[in-house]
Order: structure tokens, then C-alpha cells, then sequence
């Protein structure tokens, strides 16, 4: 894996920028003949885009309200120790399982962004990746990764990750980020006859759905590619974990109906 410049590791609270544009309102143009009516249409279209964009930051400001709990322990979280413990992590699934193995001559440079939910109960991990052959300038493939975790059960959730000095929340991501990297460096493109469908998974306690192509399945885990071409690796809908438990190092499991 490519060194990167050292440092504190990225958290969010998830926000659903869907709510963003909303009651931005209609306009009636002035009828000033066909270039004002253009004109009209072309400012209309800059103050909506103006009104979004500053929804979309009040919105994740509001977010990042859920990681204030959890500051005193991810201030000493460090990139490269994360790093260096996902890259061992990814190695040790390879082999068990005889995939290509993480660090084969590949360089991988990875820039992860870590989110948790607004219930606290799951993390949700946005990687950009670049994969360079061995001796080359020039990225082999240009990856952009979602990995959710599992949602944690129970009660004190905020406890459960904050314990021993941040634990659970660490091994975590440390989880995501080596579920990513194998992601990278074995993962094939859904073949071009594969459907499209809508997925169901859950992300904390909430329900989501993605309309996607399935790519593979890993025990409880399923990885599908968007219509926006992102990799997602999320928790199975009917083979969840069970409770406070992570199942990201799962082993393969017989594959079990997906969609709904």
C-alpha cells in the first residue's frame, strides 16, 4: 500500500442530502422574448444550485453533531496505523481464502473517509482508490469503495464503541478499510449481462435500497455496483450478525436469495 502522508483519520455523521433542494420553489420567467427567457433559466438554475449547496453544508453540519461523542478517542486514531493494520488484515483473508494477495507488487493508494450513522449504530466507510501495476505511472484501475458495517446491538451504543479507548470503533475500521483494499485488488466488473435490481441492506437501523448489479458475494457481506459505478460492500439482508458483532472477516458462506 502506498505511504500517505501521516494523520488523523476523517469522521462524519452520515446526512441524507437528499433533503437538499428541497422548497427551493418554482419562478415565474418574464417574458422578455427568447434570450431573456434564456437568461431567466440560467439564473434560476445558479440560485437553485446556490440554495443547494448551502442546504447540503447546514445539513452535514448538523451530522457531524453525532461525532462529538467519540472525539477524545479518534484524535489518537492515525492513518498510518490504520493503514498498516488493514493491509495485514486484507493479507491474512487472502490467503486464508487463496485470493490475489494485498501487496503483490501493486501499489494502492487509498483516501478513506469514515461516517457514523445518526443511531451510532453503524459506520459507513466512502474510499477513494487508485490501484498501479507494478513499475507504472499510470493507475490500472481508479476505484471509488463504500463498505457499511454492521449495525451494533444492544443498548449504550456510544459505550460499546467508546470502551478501552476506542476498541471496538478502531477494529471497526480497521475492518472497512481491509474489506476495501480486497475490494481494489480482486474484484472483477459485474459481467455486462448482469440486471440491474433494487437491494435491500441496512445501514445502522435504517433500511436502504440500491439499484445495482450484483458482483459478489463474501459470507454475509454482498458487494454490488450503482448505477453510479461505485463499489459497495454491505451487510447480507437476511444473514445479519449477530448482536455487537462485526462480520466483515466473515468466511463464505452458501449463497442465500439477495433481492427482494
Amino acid at each position: 500500500m502506498e505511504e500517505l502522508p501521516d494523520g488523523p483519520i476523517a469522521f462524519r455523521g452520515v446526512v441524507d442530502l437528499d433533503r437538499a433542494g428541497l422548497g427551493s420553489g418554482g419562478m415565474l420567467y418574464p417574458a422578455y422574448g427568447v434570450a431573456g427567457f434564456l437568461a431567466a433559466i440560467a439564473t434560476h438554475a445558479t440560485l437553485v444550485e446556490r440554495s443547494k449547496k448551502a442546504q447540503k453544508s447546514k445539513l452535514q453540519e448538523e451530522a457531524d453533531m453525532v461525532v462529538a461523542p467519540y472525539l477524545d478517542v479518534i484524535k489518537d486514531f492515525r492513518l498510518s496505523e490504520l493503514q498498516q493494520s488493514a493491509c495485514a488484515l486484507a493479507h491474512q483473508k487472502s490467503q486464508a481464502t487463496g485470493s490475489k494477495e494485498i501487496g503483490s507488487g501493486l501499489r494502492v493508494r487509498s483516501l478513506p473517509i469514515f461516517s457514523i450513522t445518526q443511531d451510532h449504530r453503524a459506520l459507513v466507510m466512502d474510499d477513494s482508490v487508485t490501484v498501479h501495476a507494478p513499475n507504472s505511472s499510470i493507475p490500472a484501475r481508479e476505484l471509488t469503495i463504500r463498505v457499511i458495517s454492521p449495525a451494533r446491538q444492544g443498548k449504550d451504543i456510544t459505550e460499546q464503541w467508546t470502551a478501552e479507548k476506542g476498541a471496538a470503533l478502531k477494529a471497526t475500521c480497521v475492518e472497512m478499510l481491509a474489506e476495501g483494499l480486497r475490494i481494489a485488488v480482486e474484484s472483477k466488473a459485474a459481467a455486462e449481462d448482469t440486471p440491474f435490481k433494487t437491494f435491500r441492506f441496512r445501514e445502522g437501523s435504517k433500511e436502504k435500497m440500491e439499484r445495482a448489479q450484483l458482483v459478489a458475494q463474501r459470507g454475509d457481506r454482498i458487494l454490488i455496483r450503482t448505477l453510479r459505478g461505485c463499489l459497495m460492500s454491505v451487510p447480507h439482508p437476511e444473514d445479519g450478525p449477530a448482536a455487537g458483532t462485526s462480520s466483515l472477516a466473515a468466511a463464505p458462506a452458501t449463497p442465500t436469495p439477495l433481492v427482494k
